[in-house]
C-alpha cells in the first residue's frame, strides 16, 4: 500500500480508500479516452 501512496500521512492510505479512489481516477480517465476514441471511428 505504501509504495501506491505518495503521501503516506494521508490516512485514506491506511484503509486502502486513497488506493481505490485513485485506481476510479485513472478507470474514468481511460473510459474518456475510449469514449473520445470510438466517437472518432464512428464520424469517421
Amino acid at each position: 500500500m505504501w509504495l501506491v501512496a505518495p503521501c503516506q500521512s494521508d490516512p485514506l492510505q491506511d484503509t486502502g480508500i486513497g488506493f481505490i479512489l485513485n485506481l476510479a481516477e485513472m478507470i474514468k480517465i481511460m473510459i474518456t479516452i475510449i469514449n473520445k476514441i470510438m466517437n472518432n471511428c464512428i464520424n469517421v
